[in-house]
Formats: structure tokens, sequence, C-alpha cells
């Protein structure tokens, strides 16, 4: 199998130098006036002047392998996830992996022995690629979803239903992509957008939410930019539709540049500043 970006192991993608995420921004490409622009009766832009913009895909393809990091998938707080059971880590990894509905439990049983049968020497490369133990690797791989993207592999991490996402860097919020909620706005305290409201948190990250098609849908819900899962029925056939039509639309938003105007960071700058604060002489007198 070949090894992809982000891969334990896998080969760095040639960065040419472009280690600051924005200067892909100054790049240009020529092109020539579309029919869009005939159409407006907008005079066309010189080519010099339409700079080429990265997509998001592009930005994690060509990241991954120097961050070390993986592409996330944040599930709803573990509260939310009680009212939405289909919502739950288990049930949507078995889902989005294997295109197969189970209720939490069953689907608990069978992360178990994925777990189980990983490979020692697969557990081992993780473990030395990440920097993690070998308890945490095998935890990471379990929980890990391998999508193939334009001939590129990515690896998609299914974050746990009780992972507190204030506990996330600026770095990996820039990794985040699919996000499946619940109907109650309190969710989105966390998220470095510049209102924490629904409109900025789905321009940066896609939303999700998932129901059994019988269940009436939340009012927020439906006044949200998210796309709407509804499981049918249980049987292989529907279940694969969902799965399926997941990554069709995680795809299409990947393929997009991300607005990076939206992020607000202040929150990590405010704890970056208090720590570089210089401590008064009775105060460092009083470190153990």
């Amino acid at each position: 199998e070949a090894e992809g970006a982000g891969a334990p192991g896998g080969k760095r993608p040639v960065d040419n130098g472009a280690n600051d995420e924005n200067s892909v921004d100054a790049k240009r490409q020529k092109t020539s006036s579309s029919a869009n622009d005939v159409s407006s009766g907008s005079a066309p832009q010189p080519a010099s002047s339409l700079a080429v913009q990265e997509t998001l895909l592009q930005e994690l393809v060509r990241r991954a392998a120097r961050d070390k990091k993986q592409p996330l998938i944040v599930t709803p707080p573990t509260g939310l996830k009680n009212q939405q059971p289909l919502m739950a880590r288990a049930t949507l990894l078995v889902l989005l992996k294997d295109g197969v509905y189970m209720p939490e439990d069953k689907a608990e049983e069978v992360v178990r022995t994925m777990a189980e049968r990983i490979d020692p020497q697969d557990v081992n490369k993780a473990a030395k690629w990440y920097d993690l133990t070998d308890k945490e690797a095998r935890e990471r791989l379990t929980w890990t979803i391998r999508r193939t993207f334009d001939g590129q592999e990515l690896f998609f991490y299914v974050l746990p239903n009780s992972q507190n996402l204030n506990n996330l860097t600026p770095l990996e919020w820039r990794y985040v992509t699919a996000v499946f909620v619940g109907p109650k706005t309190w969710q989105f305290i966390p998220y470095p957008v510049k209102a924490s409201d629904a409109a900025h948190v789905f321009t940066l990250y896609r939303g999700f939410y998932m129901k059994h098609e019988s269940e009436k849908l939340p009012p927020p819900i439906s006044q949200w930019n998210v796309e709407v899962l509804n499981l049918r029925a249980t049987s292989k056939h529907e279940t694969m539709f969902v799965k399926e039509r997941f990554w069709s639309v995680l795809e299409a938003f990947l393929r997009k540049p991300r607005d990076r105007v939206l992020y607000n960071w202040s929150r990590w700058e405010s704890r970056s500043k208090a720590q570089d604060k210089p401590k008064s002489p009775d105060k460092a007198a009083r470190q153990p």
C-alpha cells in the first residue's frame, strides 16, 4: 500500500520552500477570460493579477507530513451525544469507515476488536512518527479512517465525544475538517471564530448532523449550514449510502480554499502574553 501524507513513515511531500501557509497566495497563474466575465460585462483581469488560492485539501496534503498531524473529525460533546446516540464516536467510526450502522455498545465492541488486530509493527511506526507511546499509537490508529484523494492518502482521526475542544491548539484547529453537531449554540464557544455562531463555524468547518429519517429536525439545525444525514434504515445498502454521502460532501468542502480571515486566535494570544509576562521579584522569589 502506498504511504501518503501524514502516514507513519510516509513520504514527505515536496514543499519547495513554501513553509509559510500564506506564501501560496503570492503565486500567480495565467488564465483566459471566462464566460462569466463576458456575460457580466466586466473586463477580464490581467493574468498576473489573479492569485492562485490553495484549497484546504492541498494545504492538508502539503502540511500533514511536515507537521505530523492528522485531519480531525469533531464529534458532539457527551451531553449532546447522549441526546443523539447516532453521533456517538464508535457509531460514527464504524459507519464512516465501513458503511455499517451499529448502536454505540455494539460499535464499541467492534472497535475493541479492531484495536486488538492492529499489527504491532504499525503501532511501532505510528509511535515513532507521532511521538506517542505504544498504547497511544494503537488508540490513534484504531480511531483513524484512511481516505484517498487524487492518489494521496489522508488519515482522518475521529475525536472522542469527551474531547475538551478548549485544549486544541491553533495548529490542531487548522486540521479540523468535519464537525458533527447537536442543536445547541453553547457547543461553539471553544471554536476559534470571530463570533461563536454557526455562520462562522460552518464557513471554516463542514457541519454534519445525523438522525433517523423519522425523527423531526430540531429548529436550530434547520437554520444552520449543515449537511443532514438521514438514516432511512439499517440495511447495508442504506448505511453505505450515508457513508458515501458524508465523504462526497466533505471532499467538495476540502476542494475549496478556507477563509482564514474568520479565525480568531485571541484566546491563545492572551494566554501566550500571560505566560511571557515577566514575574515580579516577590513572585519570582516564592517560586519553588
